[in-house]
């Protein structure tokens, strides 16, 4: 259980080498319950190293990772899955020939030999959990847009499709943290949009959000709180003003200022992009 004011997700001086390369060092950062918190930073800054340390594909080679005041580094990724955290991945690892509803399906239905006997015998109990995950997967995919009787491959869906079955699918576990690395990758504006609208429907008091992100109109419109990384380290970190106060996703432009997000340009020379410089005028233009 998460005390109030406790957060969700704790890291603490959390680092990771590879052999003599530092991938991240000493990154200590808070994400709380109900929210969706942004992590950005150039490419080779440790996005997605840490993604990996969260869900147990790596361990931490310093520091510790705390999950609703349960510790988390050390567990094997199955067992993090079933502490209540998933993720999605910069490319997209769906079961091409399934349907969407079989793709969100193996997630619902990873739950063990003994259901999996049940339904083997035919057992009411076990047909009965069937019927429910199957109707719990079609309002689930409904939420996202995706018709669930659609039996085409999931390879034949347009890409902005398959992505939101890769949400389904991460959703269908029921997961406290949502990990999403780079959901908008690949993406146009519109369907980016979409997304930004799906992801703050999403977040629930219960749930909270981790995305990283390239697209910064992206990160500023939806996320509460926001990291910086750069070079393993967290050199800036605060909360995204907006222009105007709640996003207009209609509008044909929107732009704010990160004046929030505060770093030294002479200790942190890596950062040269304008998309993290902290007076650049970001702008969403429409189609």
């Amino acid at each position: 259980m998460t005390a109030a004011g406790d957060p969700l997700l704790d890291l603490r001086a959390v680092g990771r080498a590879f052999g003599g390369v530092q991938a991240l060092d000493a990154v200590s950062m808070a994400v709380q319950p109900g929210t969706l918190h942004g992590l950005i930073g150039p490419n080779g800054a440790g996005k997605t190293t840490l993604i990996n340390l969260l869900t147990g594909f790596y361990r931490p080679t310093v520091g510790e990772i705390w999950l609703a005041g349960r510790r988390l580094d050390g567990r094997r990724p199955h067992q993090i899955a079933r502490m209540g955290v998933a993720r999605t991945f910069q490319n997209i690892r769906l079961f091409g020939t399934f349907p969407a509803l079989d793709n969100v399906l193996v997630a619902r239905r990873a739950q063990g030999v003994r259901r999996s006997l049940g339904r083997v015998l035919f057992l009411p109990a076990a047909l009965g959990a069937e019927r429910a995950e199957r109707d719990a997967a079609l309002v689930l995919l409904a939420g996202l847009g995706i018709d669930g009787s659609d039996r085409r491959p999931a390879s034949a869906l347009s890409y902005g499709d398959q992505r939101r079955v890769e949400l389904a699918r991460a959703l269908a576990s029921g997961p406290r943290l949502l990990l999403l690395d780079e959901p908008a990758a690949g993406m146009n504006r519109e369907e980016t949009d979409r997304l930004g609208r799906t992801l703050r429907g999403i977040v629930t008091p219960d749930r909270a959000i981790l995305l990283i992100e390239h697209d910064l109109p992206l990160i500023m419109a939806v996320c509460d709180t926001i990291t910086v990384l750069s070079f393993g380290r967290v050199i800036a970190h605060g909360t995204p003003p907006r222009s105007p106060p709640t996003p207009q996703w209609s509008r044909p432009t929107w732009a704010a200022r990160t004046t929030l997000l505060r770093y030294d340009r002479r200790r942190h020379p890596g950062i040269m992009s304008p998309v993290y410089s902290i007076d650049t005028r970001v702008r969403m233009e429409g189609r």
